[in-house]
């Protein structure tokens, strides 16, 4: 992609854009929310992004946010609706898919899987997170000190 820039604001924006685009919001998002622009010849892949394209954008990472935080509530929801039987069943499902995405990225090369790798993590987390919520006796300490205790063996093997 080549654009031309009359201001160190539109190259600025540009590369905000870019982000955006390539969900890497991060470091972005904070900074998109305090501004208000409307972009001027500020292409993507040779489309002209406006500044209702980067307020949707802008907009919808906020929902997506506001959900995360708030996943508890879309957890318990999922467990209620499927049951615990079911979610159990979902998080031996994903843990069996993040299991060959692994063993894909591996044999295809890094370019290749690292799409599917990174959905079959999140997958993954998500389902840990529903398994905290169903055990009853799960306290995050236990894992927690759990954790500790592994990791302090792994640093000795090293």
């Amino acid at each position: 992609m080549e654009s031309r820039f009359t201001t160190d604001l539109e190259k600025e924006m540009n590369d905000i854009i870019e982000k955006l685009l390539q969900r890497d919001l991060d470091d972005y998002f904070k900074y998109t929310t305090d501004i208000s622009f409307t972009p001027v010849g500020i292409f993507y892949e040779g489309n002209e992004i406006t500044g209702e394209d980067v307020t949707n954008i802008v907009n919808s990472r906020k929902a997506m946010d506001s959900l995360y935080e708030n996943r508890n509530n879309v957890y318990n929801k999922a467990i209620e609706k499927f049951g615990k039987s079911g979610q159990f069943d979902m998080a031996q499902e994903e843990a069996t898919e993040l299991a060959l995405a692994i063993r894909r990225y591996n044999r295809l090369g890094h370019d290749a899987g690292v799409d599917n790798l990174l959905e079959e993590i999140a997958d993954t987390e998500i389902m840990i997170e529903q398994l905290k919520i169903m055990l009853p006796l799960c306290s995050t300490y236990k894992i927690k000190d759990i954790k500790k205790s592994k990791i302090n063996r792994l640093n000795n093997i090293l």
